[in-house]
């Protein structure tokens, strides 16, 4: 009964015959002992080399199982992935592109120049009509037909393409050598990078003899120069500045270490072939120009890291401050109030109580047209009455330590 009670309670009933003893089955104790050696050695075998229970798994689910096992767990992304991800992205778009030979060069130049001379007489078109022009009327403007106006549209434009994107690898060679001293990413480098070869594009002339990649490195590094020098500092300096503010810390670095002392300012002139107001003027619109963060932090004395605000003092009025002075200008204009209306004048134009500026005797004697000892004496005779320990009383707690 408790058995059949415990299988109630967990749930589950089976209905299981009574095992059945030797003495019951008559079977020889010899036989026992033999079955009983078989099942503890196959027992045996089985937690020995338990692959053996694999083979019941067919194998269409064997290799599922095989190709799961080798996916890794996915990985934490590391900071700046994105940006390294569109990086490589973009490498390896520009890697694909066909590299163009010197005769594919000049033919696509040719087609540049000839797109050029259309596109300015589209700006003369719009001028015109105030509007862009519709394809016919631009085709009208070349005397060309339609026909024959849009496809050679489409192979023009099509041939400026395949001269940028065939170069864009030396727009990346050129950039990798700026990314260091500037605060830009390399993304940024090319897109600048990028626009100094259309302009390079647009302007280089095959008949002159000139190699295409040397001559756009002059524009690719020009806009990446100028692209950095834009954004090295808040505020600005003109391209031709910084660049004598550089020469000047690379002439100041030389002569140090030819000298091994700090260098004059005649001396920097002297090697720089230019005047010293020059040069001063130069120095000093670059300190001008500096700017420092007030949240930059700087080493305390006891270790702790402090920001450049912290040592800066607020010069402007406190609320409290700002009380008191009210408070205090309206005590004094009791304590005057019970002055005459002469001696009041005389005292607020004499301490400047109205407009700040304090007036000497002669200048309150002009205003009254008397003598400037009469109003020394309207002074002394108010002084006298303000100084009566009755009138001065509310006066007392501002001058007191």
């Amino acid at each position: 009964m408790m058995g059949f009670v415990g299988s109630v309670a967990s749930g589950r009933t089976r209905l299981t015959a009574p095992a059945a003893t030797a003495s019951q089955v008559n079977v020889p104790r010899q036989a026992l002992f033999k079955l009983d050696m078989e099942v503890a050695t196959t027992e045996k075998r089985k937690r020995v080399n338990p692959r053996k229970a694999k083979d019941t798994v067919a194998p269409k689910e064997k290799l599922v199982q095989k190709v799961a096992d080798k996916i890794e767990a996915p990985k934490k992304p590391r900071v700046g992935t994105d940006m390294d991800s569109s990086l490589m992205a973009y490498l390896k778009e520009i890697g694909s592109v066909h590299m163009l030979e010197n005769e594919e060069v000049v033919e696509c130049s040719k087609s540049v120049q000839k797109l050029l001379k259309w596109e300015l007489k589209k700006s003369d078109c719009t001028k015109e009509l105030g509007r862009d022009p519709t394809y016919v009327e631009w085709a009208n403007a070349l005397g060309m037909p339609q026909a024959r106006f849009v496809p050679e549209l489409i192979r023009l434009r099509n041939a400026k393409e395949r001269l940028i994107s065939g170069n864009l690898r030396l727009v990346v060679s050129i950039a990798k050598k700026y990314v260091s001293g500037t605060t830009l990413s390399m993304l940024d480098l090319i897109q600048e990078g990028s626009l100094g070869l259309i302009r390079g594009a647009e302007r280089f002339d095959a008949s002159k003899g000139f190699r295409f990649a040397t001559y756009v490195s002059w524009w690719i590094r020009q806009a990446i120069y100028r692209a950095a020098n834009e954004s090295a500092r808040p505020i600005r300096l003109p391209s031709h500045l910084s660049t004598t503010t550089r020469k000047v810390g690379r002439v100041k670095k030389a002569l140090f270490l030819k000298f091994s002392r700090e260098p004059t300012i005649e001396e920097i002139a002297s090697e720089m072939e230019m005047p010293v107001d020059k040069l001063l003027f130069v120095l000093e619109k670059n300190k001008e120009t500096e700017t420092v963060s007030l949240d930059k932090p700087i080493q305390g004395m006891s270790g702790e890291n402090v920001f450049l605000s912290d040592f800066i003092v607020d010069e402007r009025i406190t609320p409290d401050e700002n009380v008191t002075q009210t408070l205090l200008r309206d005590d004094l204009e009791n304590v005057l109030s019970m002055l005459t209306d002469t001696e009041k004048q005389v005292m607020r134009m004499r301490y400047g109580f109205d407009d700040g500026a304090m007036k000497n005797h002669t200048q309150i004697a002009d205003v009254y047209s008397v003598s400037p000892v009469k109003i020394r004496q309207i002074e002394t005779r108010a002084m006298r009455k303000l100084r009566h320990p009755n009138m001065n009383r509310s006066l007392k707690e501002y001058v007191q330590p």
